[in-house]
């Protein structure tokens, strides 16, 4: 794929696994062992690997001479289910090992590991579940070809607890510790995070079709390095979702936060998101949201001291999916968000759209064909415009499913 390159032995191993899945896809082990039916007891064991190989194009004004690289991507994962009476444990394990073939340099290796407990108490309308979780998540973010690129480990302990009174009332309580670490240069520790999240949820049925929410949430920011960011944010805001038919549903929610820094600021946002979907058949679905609100942010001023203010931004987001045949499915999607900072001169317009063909060679087996196109566009102060960029980004995936 890329010119004056030898065929050497990893491009050879990366399409020997093409190839290897291509001819499992035609040759299906017997249904008593097929990849993602494995029964042992009540356990049941879905393995799977997914190859995919794509082609980044990035055109960056401020560094033209980046130019694209193909990256072949191998992540094989297994997921485990374990139900035991009313209660199910589930983990979900997944690798990822990249490869750039001109910026090989860039090589990593990724990882995924959650185990997810749910247990149920209680019978009929009085119930109380309870919920208990842990992902280590392990990525060299963003995922293209931009030169910011850092490995970030991310450990987030989940535990949920859920209480129905009756079937027209129920109350969820949650709580999350988050931890985020940065590896890399020695101003990546800067950026190193713990947060915990404690939040509240009232919903109540106010129709059989129709459930009322408000919820409550608090999250304490503490930075590893420079006290000056460690933060606290409250946002409470209300909500409805409901299905108007058998073929429509949505929900509008909304809420309003405060976030309170060490350094004496408080910044206050709202927003409001909508979102419709349609299943106009049983091949076709239709998704459609919107989000308006702001946002809060920081940024340095002329005399390098860090400052925080907002930003309004509206979103609009569209998606439609059509199963064209009995094994192949069309995708298609596309994101336009406008952000207006305050305190400063800039303005963004951001743009994404998407195509896809997805193939269900076999129950276990499928492949799928990409196109998206992501394109950044900043105005104003000049110090900003090293934001603006458009990223081509073609995809091709073989899977075993999980």
């Amino acid at each position: 794929m890329i010119k004056g390159k030898k065929f050497g032995a990893k491009r050879i191993a990366q399409w020997g696994v093409l190839g290897l899945l291509f001819f499992l896809s035609f040759f299906s082990p017997s249904k008593s062992w097929a990849v993602g039916n494995i029964h042992l007891g009540l356990i049941e064991i879905n393995p799977g690997l997914q190859t995919k190989i794509a082609h980044y194009q990035l055109i960056d004004e401020d560094a033209p001479d980046l130019g694209g690289d193909w990256i072949t991507t191998y992540s094989p994962g297994i997921k485990v289910e374990w139900p035991v009476r009313q209660h199910t444990i589930k983990c979900d394990w997944l690798l990822n090992f990249p490869h750039y073939h001109k910026n090989s340099e860039r090589d990593y290796t990724g990882d995924s590991f959650s185990t997810h407990g749910n247990f149920v108490f209680g019978q009929g309308g009085r119930q109380v579940t309870l919920g208990l979780g842990h992902t280590q998540i392990v990525s060299d973010e963003p995922a293209d070809i931009l030169d910011s690129r850092r490995k970030r480990r991310e450990n987030k302990l989940s535990s949920q607890l859920g209480v129905n009174f009756n079937n027209n009332l129920r109350l969820d309580l949650s709580y999350d510790l988050n931890t985020y670490r940065y590896e890399g240069n020695n101003l990546d520790d800067l950026d190193d995070l713990d947060e915990n999240q404690l939040g509240t949820v009232i919903n109540v049925r106010v129709q059989p079709k129709t459930e009322a929410f408000i919820s409550a949430r608090n999250y304490q920011n503490n930075y590893k390095k420079g006290s000056a960011r460690d933060s606290s944010k409250w946002t409470v805001g209300p909500g409805i979702r409901w299905d108007a038919t058998a073929k429509l549903s949505g929900q509008i929610s909304g809420g309003f936060s405060w976030r309170d820094y060490e350094k004496g600021e408080t910044i206050s946002t709202w927003v409001v998101t909508v979102d419709l979907t349609h299943q106009a058949s049983d091949l076709t679905k239709l998704s459609f949201g919107i989000d308006k609100g702001e946002r809060d942010h920081s940024f340095y001023d002329e005399n390098g001291i860090e400052c925080f203010n907002n930003y309004a931004f509206h979103r609009v987001r569209l998606s439609f999916d059509h199963q064209l045949t009995y094994k192949v499915k069309a995708l298609s999607g596309f994101t336009y968000e406008y952000d207006n900072y305050h305190g400063i001169l800039r303005k963004d317009h951001i743009y994404s759209w998407r195509l896809g063909l997805k193939y269900q060679i076999q129950e276990w087996l499928f492949t799928e064909l990409g196109f998206e196109q992501r394109h950044r566009n900043c105005t104003g102060d000049e110090i900003y415009l090293d934001t603006v960029y458009t990223n081509n980004i073609y995809s091709l995936s073989l899977g075993l499913a999980l």
